[in-house]
């Protein structure tokens, strides 16, 4: 989400990050995947030592079990919203609009499909709450939005916000609702929820051109950026108190790997790849691609931290979680150069 220091300019007045040159008609060629394989690889790999350390703090009598639910908590009520928020900060365009509502409409559509496939095999292979949810739900944001950056540039996190805040909203109402036990019927509630107040907010900021006080974007932004590391120390936290071989030996966790980084991920990027192929905007196959691999990431780390704040066995989602993310470091390059060639 990159670094703060005490001000946070207008991003139109923001120097351009680094990134490479651009692609001739918005198309994206072969010859990019050794440095967004190697990119995407680095990341994950910093996400594990991440989760590393929250293991270790219990291990070593430093934190305990009880320490998740409150960094859950502030992960879901605090950091994920100020994420949300600074990263619609970006100055208004039509051109802009246009791919933003293309990261949208596939989104919705890719995120509904996984749904639907997950619903229809859930009584087959008996699919518990964890497991569907972790099924259905990618860790989209804390893993593809360091890729972005460090490889397309910051202009183009924003086309990753569709995939965020579809997902984002699902979280909230849908998988809440299955790992909570509470039916999600109160229209007060689910429009009230930290994830759709916050994107609510986003959007205003967007089309109004208004940019929060240079103090309160700096606090946002700052918040903003323990997202990722927080996501993990949870997950390292919970999986310090489950017992690691049966961590790996559990059939149900790479059952539920399986379903997410393969036949989810395989589907989503093959009708992604059509869409783009098909698709007359301008850098349509770029958006597409930053869709691509919020679709094919691994298990979403909300689904632990729910687990977490409700009682409903964190331990095991934090192993799905684990394995997922170990197992994407091969899969998610794979669905890349699939996508790419």
């Amino acid at each position: 989400w990159g670094s703060w220091a005490g001000s946070s300019p207008h991003p139109s007045d923001r120097a351009p990050s680094p990134r490479p040159p651009p692609l001739g008609g918005g198309r994206l060629c072969f010859t990019r995947y050794p440095v967004l394989a190697l990119l995407l690889t680095q990341n994950i790999g910093s996400l594990f030592i991440i989760m590393l350390v929250g293991f270790v703090l219990v291990k070593v009598g430093m934190l305990d079990h009880s320490a998740g639910k409150p960094l859950s908590n502030l992960l879901l009520y605090v950091f994920f919203p100020c994420a949300i928020i600074t990263s619609f900060e970006v100055e208004y365009s039509t051109d802009i609009l246009v791919k933003l509502g293309l990261s949208f409409v596939a989104a919705a559509i890719i995120q509904g499909l996984q749904l639907l496939l997950v619903k229809l095999s859930s009584k087959p292979l008996g699919l518990d709450p964890i497991e569907r949810c972790s099924a259905i739900y990618s860790n989209c944001g804390n893993l593809i939005i360091p890729l972005i950056i460090s490889t397309l540039g910051e202009e183009w996190v924003i086309y990753s916000l569709g995939f965020i805040c579809v997902n984002t909203a699902l979280m909230f109402t849908h998988a809440k609702s299955v790992i909570s036990g509470v039916p999600t019927r109160d229209l007060r509630s689910i429009i009230l929820n930290p994830s759709i107040v916050s994107i609510t907010i986003g959007l205003v900021l967007f089309f109004s051109g208004w940019q929060l006080p240079s103090p309160v974007d700096a606090a946002a932004t700052g918040m903003a950026a323990m997202l990722g590391p927080t996501a993990m120390l949870v997950a390292g936290i919970s999986i310090a108190c489950a017992p690691l071989r049966a961590t790996f030996t559990d059939k149900r966790v790479w059952l539920v790997t399986f379903l997410r980084l393969v036949a989810l991920s395989l589907i989503s990027c093959l009708v992604l790849k059509a869409a783009a192929a098909l698709c007359p905007i301008t850098d349509a196959s770029m958006v597409l691609l930053i869709t691509m691999l919020a679709a094919v990431a691994p298990c979403a780390s909300f689904v632990v931290n729910f687990a977490v704040v409700y009682d409903k066995n964190d331990a095991y989602a934090s192993a799905i979680n684990v394995v997922s993310t170990l197992c994407c470091i091969i899969t998610m390059p794979l669905m890349l150069a699939l996508y790419l060639l």
